[in-house]
């Protein structure tokens, strides 16, 4: 047991080496990029769209990547609405179909 914890312990610690070498390497920003802070490329998530590929792109084609992005996460928040909105829809007409006469009574004077 004692030694399954050393190798997890060892583990962890190669990969915080590996993200603290990516976060050196991406740091410096490049000459050309003045639209974007240099603080975008130190904030660099692994796994995130944003890697060193993203940065050596030009400024024009970084601002087109972006403004599909943001779009992109617009318009699925718009489905996940329309499609919450339509289970709300099925949700109240199944209700009121199974609603028992004397409430329907009630739930029709007001």
């Amino acid at each position: 047991k004692g030694k399954q914890i050393y190798t997890d312990y060892v583990k962890k610690r190669q990969l915080k080496r590996k993200r603290n070498q990516a976060k050196k390497v991406g740091s410096a920003p490049p000459s050309s990029c003045s639209d974007h802070q240099s603080s975008d490329r130190e904030n660099i998530k692994e796994g995130s769209w944003r890697n060193e590929q993203y940065w050596s792109l030009p400024d024009n084609v970084r601002k087109a990547i972006d403004g599909a992005k943001m779009k992109k996460k617009h318009s699925d928040f718009y489905y996940r609405l329309r499609i919450l909105n339509d289970k709300i829809h099925i949700f109240t007409s199944i209700f009121y179909s199974k609603v028992p006469n004397y409430q329907m009574l009630w739930y029709n004077s007001q």
